[in-house]
């Protein structure tokens, strides 16, 4: 009987620490073209999913109406992540590229811009428990 009660104890520190590891995140995607219309689609991703696909660990999409739209992404357990955002222009839910594979719709990757394919770990920040605010700016 003991040995439940202090199991029980234990279980619920754990999960009472857990809640309060968890934030939201606000993104900032900056200097959208309007005039190209479509849609956002932003994916948050963790270590568990793969990068660059189209099953982040959250992910969001509004109408393109304004250059600065912001997205929230609530109780975001403590870990490390990164964001993918593109301009869907024509409605296909994917990033359409060119015969080289290049990106021909806009995009932006959380972290240091660099050249070639985007990989996690340079992209990646850390949420812990305080809300955390990234923003990502088009060209």
């Amino acid at each position: 009987m003991k040995s439940g009660i202090i199991i029980s104890t234990l279980l619920s520190s754990v999960l009472a620490i857990s809640s309060l590891q968890a934030a939201n995140l606000t993104v900032i995607i900056d200097n959208v073209d309007i005039k190209r219309g479509g849609n956002m689609r932003v994916g948050l991703f963790s270590p568990q999913e793969k990068f660059l696909s189209n099953k982040p660990f959250q992910g969001q999409e509004k109408v393109v109406k304004t250059k600065k739209l912001t997205f929230i992404f609530k109780n975001i357990p403590a870990g490390q992540y990164a964001i993918t955002s593109f301009q869907d222009i024509n409605g296909n839910k994917k990033i359409d590229t060119n015969f080289f594979g290049m990106p021909v719709e806009p995009y932006s990757v959380s972290g240091k811009p660099r050249w070639g394919k985007p990989e996690f770990k340079p992209a990646s920040f850390l949420i812990g428990s305080e809300n955390k605010t990234i923003t990502l700016q088009y060209d």
